[in-house]
């Protein structure tokens, strides 16, 4: 196993807002027609959330000691006019654009950016388009964040930090055009007990004609449900796992997003992973291997099982990106008569 990155959290949208966070009372929520929103955030700390009618949802989260003294941030909706010439060419996810004001404020640690949208944003069927978190100055400096994307049925979260303050955005263009994105397809029948349910498909895609050589790290994990029904991890190799297979960078991400999103699910000590190195062609990509690198959830009771896979993709010049998929099977009991 290779070293892994630990990736940071990505970013969100939306438009109607309320506030928690440090002690300043709490802000009724605006119209929805409303564009911007300003509140004074101080050293403890303090959140802005913004809905839209839509169904769109964005938080900032500035944590305790971000800021030394007391500052009045905004956030504000900019208006498709007004769109950076870089998201004109390529329509953000979720279709909306956001400043953070003042631009150029530092912080002392990184703040969140959170955004919930509809999966159907990210792809249709089981094709699933990376979307990567964007930050552009008014002088035309572009970054790229690392992006952390959580996927659960119709719904996805995307998840960024960033230590500046300018215009950000989530888009699919990773540069010159290029697209990355996880074909993951599961089996939607029940599983038996000691059954073991894999992924009809697996594999990860780019539309970059370079055929770029990256880096992609798999991991599996299961919950541990407080009743007792467990989903097994299991690989089709034995290998080793090491001491550190338990804080790895991945599951402590996994850990991180789950804490994010006020999950109970806590994932199981079986968790596993899988460092490899591929090319990814541009119309092939790279499909794993399902008698060497496919991971397999077992059925151990009857009931629900829940555990997720993880991908890591680190291309040479992109940030990373991180997908994390929710996989449920049903576990039925096998009558025999």
């Amino acid at each position: 196993m290779k070293d892994r990155l630990l990736v940071p959290l990505l970013m969100g949208l939306g438009l109607m807002l309320s506030s928690c966070g440090d002690d300043a009372p709490s802000q009724p929520n605006p119209p929805d027609d409303e564009l911007a929103v300003t509140r004074r955030i101080g050293a403890a700390g303090g959140t802005i959330v913004l809905e839209g009618a839509d169904g769109t949802h964005f938080e900032l989260r500035i944590p305790a000691a971000a800021l030394d003294d007391e500052t009045e941030i905004t956030v504000r909706r900019v208006p498709p006019a007004e769109w950076p010439p870089e998201v004109q060419a390529n329509p953000p996810v979720g279709g909306a654009v956001f400043e953070l004001l003042p631009e150029g404020t530092l912080f002392n640690a990184p703040v969140t950016t959170y955004t919930r949208v509809g999966a159907a944003s990210l792809g249709s069927g089981t094709r699933t388009t990376l979307p990567g978190h964007v930050s552009r100055t008014s002088a035309g400096s572009i970054e790229r964040h690392p992006t952390s994307v959580h996927r659960r049925g119709s719904d996805a979260v995307i998840l960024a930090r960033t230590q500046h303050f300018s215009t950000h955005w989530v888009g699919t263009d990773h540069g010159d055009g290029a697209e990355y994105g996880v074909n993951l397809v599961w089996p939607t029948n029940d599983v038996p007990v000691e059954g073991v349910a894999s992924p009809n498909e697996f594999s990860v895609w780019t539309s970059s004609v370079d055929e770029p050589q990256v880096r992609v790290s798999v991991g599996a994990f299961a919950a541990a449900p407080p009743d007792g029904t467990q989903v097994q991890v299991l690989w089709p190799i034995p290998f080793e796992l090491g001491d550190d297979a338990l804080d790895s960078a991945l599951e402590e991400e996994l850990r991180t997003l789950l804490a994010v999103v006020e999950s109970e699910d806590t994932p199981a000590s079986n968790s596993t992973m899988l460092d490899l190195d591929v090319t990814l062609a541009p119309e092939e990509g790279y499909t794993f291997d399902p008698d060497l690198e496919w991971p397999r959830f077992g059925c151990q009771a009857e009931g629900k099982g829940r555990g997720w896979v993880v991908v890591q993709l680190i291309t040479a010049r992109e940030a990373p990106i991180t997908y994390i998929e929710e996989v449920e099977t049903n576990c039925i009991t096998i009558l025999i008569e």
